[in-house]
């Protein structure tokens, strides 16, 4: 009977052990300011597909939301009109959003990975507060075209986003074996060499590369190393303005800039406006440029070329999957971007400046 009474008390348990389990689920209570009606959506991030996970009614100007997920997950809680938040979604723990107006929403509770996204942020706004300081400083010095205080912002400037890179470094590998770095790591890793995402990667435990975020960067580094220093780029082909396929084995030179823009990006058509004299001066002695655009509307595209008055090869899939393949296969992840690449297609620089293009490309060409 005793025997009989143990097993019968352990499968309860057992039993109530699952119950619980299932039963665990995450919390979201929101509140809008200034909107009493209307609807809240709670999205996947770029791992979930972009899904709709959730969607409420707001209804007195309050919502609640309730899920249940198998690992910790990241999601953008959304109101319409409003600045949208990242949530790192746990079961068992509670979130309190407020949506205000005009305001980042502020977000009470959560879990471990919740308070670091906090303090993470905290980070982003002490730069961009020093920033702002800087800027009208430098509204100032260019209305009166003191070029002296313009070059002194313009080295406060980077020292102080020097200074916060550092600290956001340092910030992060102390917490390198947690959800929150290995999800900032999956996003800002395509823009990132293979050798700095495997070092970072290698602060997470086996447990957390088994998760969404960490399958996506083991599937990655392959990827990365294609595109590393001294290793050779994939070949591509892609449509010129007038509908001839180029290819980029196809074309011959000693040094050639694989550059990727968009007519939408500001400071793409600045390196583009500051590479032309470059290009003008060094093409006859074997440097060519060959552009790969993002844009997926022609008209847009044209235009951009023509104002600038690009001089070089310019290519584009206008979106699509061969645009998705090409933005990973070349691992870009925020615009300007590029690769310069030898007469064998070896990568010999990554994501360089035009000030720094005018300095080595001498060098790699030959002629100093």
């Amino acid at each position: 009977m005793k025997i009989k009474g143990i097993i019968y008390c352990c499968c309860l348990l057992g039993f109530v052990l699952i119950a619980c389990s299932l039963q665990a689920q995450y919390t979201i209570n929101g509140s809008v300011e200034g909107m009493s009606t209307g609807r809240a959506l709670l999205v996947g991030d770029i791992y979930e597909g972009r899904d709709t996970l959730t969607k409420v009614e707001i209804k007195d100007g309050k919502f609640t939301m309730n899920g249940r997920v198998d690992e910790v997950s990241c999601a953008f809680l959304v109101v319409e009109g409003r600045i949208g938040v990242r949530l790192f979604l746990e079961n068992n723990e509670v979130f309190d959003v407020r949506f205000k107006l005009k305001e980042a929403p502020e977000v009470r509770g959560g879990g471990q990975n919740q308070q670091l996204n906090r303090e993470f942020m905290q980070i982003e706004e002490k730069k961009m507060l020093k920033l702002h300081d800087t800027g009208r400083e430098f509204a100032e010095a260019s209305r009166n075209r003191d070029t002296v205080a313009i070059r002194k912002i313009r080295e406060k400037q980077a020292k102080i986003l020097e200074e916060l890179e550092q600290e956001k470094s340092i910030f992060l590998k102390r917490h390198g074996n947690t959800f929150f770095v290995l999800h900032d790591l999956a996003r800002r890793a395509l823009g990132m060499s293979a050798g700095d995402v495997q070092e970072a990667f290698d602060l997470c435990c086996d447990e957390l590369k088994t998760t969404l975020p960490g399958k996506y960067i083991t599937a990655l580094l392959p990827k990365l190393a294609k595109i590393a220093v001294g290793a050779t780029v994939p070949d591509f082909v892609s449509i010129t303005p007038e509908g001839k396929e180029v290819s980029l084995y196809g074309i011959r030179s000693r040094i050639k800039l694989i550059d990727f823009w968009s007519s939408n990006c500001g400071r793409c058509r600045e390196e583009n406006r500051a590479t032309r004299p470059i290009y003008e001066r060094y093409h006859a002695r074997g440097f060519e440029v060959i552009s790969y655009s993002l844009d997926t509307k022609r008209e847009l595209w044209l235009k951009a070329i023509a104002d600038d008055k690009l001089p070089w090869i310019q290519v584009s899939d206008l979106g699509g999957q061969k645009m998705k393949i090409m933005i990973e296969n070349y691992g870009i992840w925020s615009l300007p971007a590029n690769l310069m690449v030898d007469e064998n297609n070896r990568v010999i620089a990554r994501n360089i400046t035009s000030e720094e293009l005018e300095k080595v490309l001498p060098k790699f060409l030959g002629i100093e």
